[in-house]
């Protein structure tokens, strides 16, 4: 389960200060998801959306999600991907996270460095 809890940090901490209390293997794990959508060009017009949401749906199946519950949406040259995070019975209330995969166009000469590459 170090794979969900990765997820969950990535999804979660990454953009909070909560990730500081991450285990050291978990924010590596994070780092490593994050470098790989980071490297691929999902700017309008390239058609890479799917290939970002197909990278995160197999690291949330790998990180035990059901089949069931990840799911792919094409949208023309994009996607959207879905991910139910059941809860185990006892309680406690949904949640829902909202983000996109596609990113303003840049220029790599325009940049100091390469904005498809994480420092």
């Amino acid at each position: 389960m170090r794979l969900m809890g990765s997820m969950v940090a990535l999804v979660c901490g990454l953009a909070s200060t909560a990730h500081a209390a991450a285990p050291d293997s978990v924010r590596a794990d994070a780092r490593v998801i994050l470098d790989k959508i980071i490297s691929i060009p999902s700017s309008a017009g390239l058609g890479q959306v799917p290939a970002v949401a197909m990278y995160l749906a197999d690291r949330f199946r790998a990180a035990g999600f059901p089949d069931d519950d990840v799911h792919i949406l094409p949208s023309g040259e994009s996607a959207s991907l879905v991910v139910r995070y059941r809860g185990n019975g006892k309680g406690g209330r949904p949640i829902l996270l909202l983000a996109h995969m596609d990113v303003v166009t840049a220029k790599p000469e325009d940049w100091e460095r390469n904005p498809f590459q994480a420092d």
